[in-house]
């Protein structure tokens, strides 16, 4: 059995393996994409085993009745899929690195003066919350002994311009992740993060997620 046909997929065009660069890389980015968020989210990150090698059970949701090459880990694919294993790997030391990542609550009421987190869209304190709204921007504000950082997810078919919030005082914003860019730059490693050089503007690319840090 296959299992059940509800399901939300999407092969960026092509069903089954392709030698379409331009829909591999799309769906490569896809990935790193949905662990960024996964990761880099409130509470504790629930994983399959093989997600960070782009495990697919060929596209079977009930993979536990098929003791074949659909269910089973293929191992080869440590090697073949190391770019996302060193993306996995690099949000891994992100959220050990920075406790903001690991907060027991972002609510206010638990002894906050201000929001722990505020919401935007394309533009500052202006979030989408439609059904079909496509971007979000989230700001979460730290105690100083740790860094504010901003994520952004575009999962528009097009790059967006996003206004940035502003930093406290002798901070300036840092890229540690853009999902658009090619491996290595996707992706940086704890305390090589850039500096952007526009503190007022990001172009997030399309479908893709980017995280920035304040330091």
């Amino acid at each position: 059995r296959d299992g059940t046909n509800d399901n939300y997929s999407w092969n960026c065009g092509t069903e089954g393996p392709t030698d379409d660069d331009a829909i591999s890389n799309l769906r490569l980015r896809q990935m790193k994409n949905m662990a960024a968020l996964l990761m880099l989210s409130h509470g504790v990150p629930m994983m399959l085993a093989g997600d960070e090698l782009g495990r697919t059970q060929h596209g079977n949701n009930n993979a536990y009745c098929q003791d074949n090459e659909i269910g089973w880990m293929d191992w080869q694919r440590n090697r073949d899929s190391g770019d996302l294993l060193r993306f996995f790997q690099q949000l891994i030391h992100i959220r050990k690195e920075h406790p903001n990542l690991r907060r027991a609550s972002y609510d206010r009421a638990h002894g906050a003066a201000s929001p722990l987190i505020t919401w935007h869209g394309t533009r500052l304190n202006q979030p989408d919350w439609s059904a079909g709204s496509r971007s979000l921007g989230m700001h979460l504000h730290s105690n100083p002994a740790d860094f504010d950082m901003y994520l952004i997810a575009n999962s528009y078919w097009d790059s967006l311009s996003f206004e940035l919030p502003g930093t406290r005082s002798g901070r300036e914003w840092h890229r540690a992740m853009d999902t658009s860019l090619a491996s290595p730059e996707d992706i940086l490693p704890i305390g090589k993060e850039e500096i952007l050089q526009n503190q007022k503007i990001y172009t997030v690319g399309e479908r893709s997620v980017v995280l920035l840090i304040s330091k």
